[in-house]
């Protein structure tokens, strides 16, 4: 005889349950065995984006960079995205009540992910006012954000694939203006090109490899190579951007210290040059008349500045000087006048004088 067997199942989230579980797999060493390894990976992904962004927002609060305040949004943007995912059991729902908001705390995710990378690149290469920053940049953020405003008011899980492939398409459009921006960036700042790049290539490595098993399904009928991709999209997803993520850090604290270093090395030879140029000036305008009118150097004297003191003048003037000066040649007279001065100086400093 054939036994029907009725199952009810509750839990947080009914619509991820009956869709997509097939009941015939459901026993303690199949579902609930991978669904405890995928629970366990993924909130592993989730602890590393959490420490990141925690760690850059430390930095930003210590350091004011802005550029680890964009990197903090940039992961928090990947943590949203990942976090409310609206999907099936195939993955860790980390806040199962706000299902019903998934789709716009995703979206909101992914626009936080376009923001923060713009930023993040424009701020890292130092680039220059233009067109980019000033139109460009703005208006894309603009339109991203009205179309995250159109999925909040106009939720519709059931034709959820009109938003998604939408969303896909407008992070596209970000990562060429990133692009370009890093083309134009050439000669603004010296700073490394190839560790922004090599951040990336974990990423670009796994949708290039995607790309790569879809066209060999599609046109050389090599399924193997899809089916593993599909088998592990969520693990190299989040292996790539926890990659790139940490290597971005990286990347930013290079550049951070190599800017120190630079702007160290600056005021040092700037503070060289400054007592070069003091002890030049000091031949002709004595240090104590810049101790007078209380500065350090020249460069700190205004038009204006002056001091009132009780101060004694000695002339001093060389008889028949003029008649001498006549029958001797211009070395012969600035010989005969140091030797003056190097007779009189002496004696005036020993009094205190200069």
């Amino acid at each position: 005889d054939t036994l029907d067997m009725y199952i009810r199942l509750e839990g947080a989230d009914w619509r991820a349950l009956m869709p997509f579980m097939g009941l015939w797999h459901v026993d303690s060493h199949s579902f609930w065995e991978k669904q405890s390894k995928l629970s366990l990976r993924e909130g592993f992904f989730y602890g590393i984006l959490l420490v990141q962004g925690c760690y850059s927002l430390f930095l930003f609060l210590i350091g004011k960079e802005r550029l680890q305040l964009y990197l903090s949004l940039l992961i928090l943007g990947f943590f949203m995205t990942f976090g409310f995912i609206p999907d099936d059991s195939s993955h860790l729902v980390l806040f199962p009540t706000l299902k019903n908001w998934s789709l716009p705390l995703a979206f909101i995710g992914q626009f936080l992910i376009a923001f923060a990378f713009l930023q993040f690149t424009k701020i890292y290469f130092a680039y220059e006012p233009s067109g980019y920053t000033k139109w460009l940049i703005p208006s894309y953020l603009l339109v991203f954000a009205l179309f995250v405003l159109s999925a909040i008011f106009q939720m519709d899980l059931v034709n959820g694939d009109f938003y998604y492939n939408s969303v896909f398409i407008l992070l596209i459009i970000g990562v060429i203006i990133s692009a370009l921006m890093l083309l134009r960036a050439e000669g603004t700042i010296r700073i490394s090109k190839a560790l922004y790049i090599i951040a990336f290539l974990p990423l670009a490595i796994a949708f290039l490899y995607f790309a790569v098993s879809t066209l060999s399904e599609r046109m050389l009928n090599i399924t193997w190579l899809s089916n593993f991709y599909f088998s592990y999209t969520a693990k190299l997803l989040q292996f790539a951007i926890a990659l790139m993520l940490m290597l971005l850090g990286l990347s930013a604290g290079h550049r951070t210290n190599q800017l120190k270093a630079e702007t160290a090395a600056a005021l040092k030879q700037n503070l060289l040059d400054q007592q070069q140029i003091n002890q030049t000036i000091s031949k002709f305008v004595p240090n104590q008349f810049l101790q007078a009118l209380g500065k350090n150097n020249i460069s700190q004297i205004s038009l204006g500045d002056h001091a009132e003191k009780t101060v004694t003048v000695f002339f001093s003037d060389i008889r028949g000087y003029t008649t001498m000066a006549e029958q001797m040649t211009p070395t012969q007279t600035f010989s005969f006048v140091n030797a003056f001065n190097s007779r009189l100086g002496p004696l005036i400093q020993q009094n205190k004088g200069f």
